[in-house]
C-alpha cells in the first residue's frame, strides 16, 4: 500500500522531536543518585532519620530528628514520631498532635496525620 508523500512529512519531524527529546531527557533529570559526600550534615541526619523509619529504629529517628530543628523537611521526622506514637496509642500524644497541627497548620504533613 503506498502512503501519500505528505504523511512521510509529517512522520519524520515528530520522530525528529521524539529523538531529540529523549537523547536530552537524562541531561535534564540530573544525576541517578546523590553522592552522600555532597550532603551537609543536616541533609544527612534527614536521610538517616528516613532510613531508621524504613528499618523501624525509634531510637535513631529520635536522634537525628533533633538535629534538624531548623531544616525545611523538620516536620517529617517530627510527623514520622508522632505516627509512631498514635499507633502504640501512647497516653498524651493527643496534646503533641494538636501542638504539631498548630505549628504546621495548612501543610501537607499536617494533612498526612489528620488522615492517620
Amino acid at each position: 500500500m503506498k502512503r501519500p508523500l505528505s504523511v512521510y512529512r509529517l512522520a519524520l519531524p515528530i520522530a525528529l522531536v521524539a529523538t531529540a527529546a529523549l537523547a536530552a531527557a537524562p541531561a535534564l533529570a540530573g544525576p541517578a543518585s546523590v553522592n552522600p559526600a555532597d550532603l551537609s550534615a543536616v541533609d544527612q541526619a534527614f536521610i538517616n532519620a528516613r532510613e531508621a523509619v524504613r528499618i523501624g529504629d525509634r531510637e535513631r529517628l529520635t536522634q537525628n530528628a533533633a538535629r534538624l530543628v531548623r531544616h525545611p523537611l523538620a516536620a517529617y521526622p517530627e510527623y514520622w514520631l508522632l505516627l509512631g506514637r498514635i499507633r502504640s496509642a501512647e497516653p498524651n500524644v493527643t496534646a503533641d498532635v494538636t501542638q504539631f497541627m498548630r505549628r504546621h497548620p495548612d501543610t501537607y504533613i499536617a494533612d498526612r496525620l489528620r488522615l492517620d
